[in-house]
């Protein structure tokens, strides 16, 4: 039983520790790379937006910081957007809470 579970925690920690991830693969967050991830800032609110499925972690955080890409992929500027976003949303919600 318990060479089961090493075997299992090894492959599941083996995606997160490097195995082979890139910070330009599709399940990597890039809103972490560039910053931080809205999935994390209003857990356990009316606005918790859920988990994020996405990997965080902070070692491909460090390559992308440390790149030549860093400001060429477009990054940067989806976070931007997605954030603005975000803020516009809450802004609404307030408003309309406060209207009430």
């Amino acid at each position: 039983m318990t060479d089961t579970a090493r075997q299992l925690l090894q492959e599941l920690m083996g995606e997160l520790q490097g195995g082979g991830k890139q910070y330009t693969d599709s399940d990597v967050c890039k809103d972490h790379l560039v910053d931080f991830c809205p999935h994390q800032l209003f857990t356990n609110t009316k606005v918790d937006l859920g988990p994020c499925d996405l990997i965080h972690d902070d070692r491909l955080r460090t390559a992308y910081q440390s790149s030549s890409d860093k400001n060429h992929l477009g990054y940067e500027s989806s976070f931007y957007d997605r954030i603005q976003r975000l803020s516009h949303d809450l802004q609404r919600k307030v408003r309309r809470a406060l209207d009430r």
